[in-house]
């Protein structure tokens, strides 16, 4: 793992505020209040907004192949939380925070 990667994701507070909660993928958020982005357009804006990171992790199939993945960054923790992939323990899922995701949205179509 990348010394980028420890340095600029820090682990989640052991407690949260009830209202930090309720959380999900973003695509079915920009369903829920919807926006008319798709999540691959979504994931793009907010990795040139500083939002997301895109880091890179071995292959399983292919040896000399890297495979990319999206964290959120300090700035990004506001609006989610990175959820280890069960698949690869090296790997996360972003997840984004109901109750944050309008500012997110605002932020997506900022010029």
């Amino acid at each position: 793992m990348s010394d980028y990667y420890e340095n600029e994701i820090e682990a989640l507070p052991v407690a949260e505020p009830p209202e930090l909660l309720r959380y999900s993928s973003i695509s079915a958020l920009l369903k829920l209040f919807n926006v008319p982005l798709t999540p691959q357009d979504a994931n793009k804006i907010l990795v040139q907004k500083g939002i997301l990171l895109e880091l890179y992790r071995p292959s399983l199939k292919h040896q000399k192949e890297t495979r990319c993945f999206r964290v959120l960054s300090k700035k990004g923790l506001k609006f989610g939380r990175n959820i280890p992939n069960p698949v690869h323990p090296a790997e996360t899922q972003v997840h984004y925070w109901v109750n944050t995701f309008d500012e997110l949205v605002n932020i997506l179509f900022e010029e």
